[in-house]
């Protein structure tokens, strides 16, 4: 930002199209195939998610009002409810 000259919008702006940009090239080598592995394509995409989820609102990892750890806990932790219809 500061070599650049740019705004703090302007780069996140920017890290944000980045970002869009290679979740497009993880889904096209999911879908269309790659020389890789689907293990290790589904690797690379469930790191991307992980890396996505820590960060997508600053940094929540290193964050004081602990927003990491609820999101961790409402995925891992805590059961998801799941109710099913049953028709007669």
């Amino acid at each position: 930002m500061n070599e650049t000259g740019c705004s703090e919008a302007m780069a996140r702006q920017h890290i944000s199209d980045l970002i869009e940009d290679y979740w497009k090239k993880l889904n096209k080598c999911y879908v269309d195939g790659s020389p890789f592995s689907k293990h290790y394509i589904e690797t690379a995409i469930n790191m991307a998610r992980i890396s996505q989820c820590i960060y997508q609102h600053g940094d929540a990892y290193g964050s004081p009002d602990n927003l990491f750890k609820n999101q961790a806990r409402l995925l891992i932790v805590e059961p998801v409810s799941i109710n099913e219809k049953v028709n007669s």
